[in-house]
């Protein structure tokens, strides 16, 4: 059963506000979809339909040969370089 505390924990690790009410709210429908897995995890399968499908096979990688030059151009496009890395602005405020 998850607790009132562990979801204002989980919410201050995704930078996220809860007020009293919405950690109420939040924690009884956590409460709901645990306790729906519960009930998931007691069904009796013959079968992984996920591996017997081949979904989780994954794939091999392979590298792949670009055009002469072509990172050099798009590095000497970039305004802010870190040696052969490209240099982003931060995305989120923490």
């Amino acid at each position: 059963m998850i607790t009132q505390k562990q979801v204002q924990h989980v919410a201050k690790l995704a930078h996220i506000h809860l007020g009293e009410e919405e950690v109420d709210t939040m924690t009884q429908e956590l409460r709901s979809v645990l306790q729906y897995f519960s009930i998931l995890s007691q069904v009796k399968v013959k079968h992984d339909p996920l591996v017997s499908q081949g979904v989780l096979s994954g794939r091999e990688d392979v590298a792949v040969q670009t055009e002469e030059g072509k990172s050099k151009k798009i590095l000497s496009a970039s305004s802010s370089l870190e040696g052969s890395v490209i240099k982003v602005s931060q995305l989120f405020d923490r």
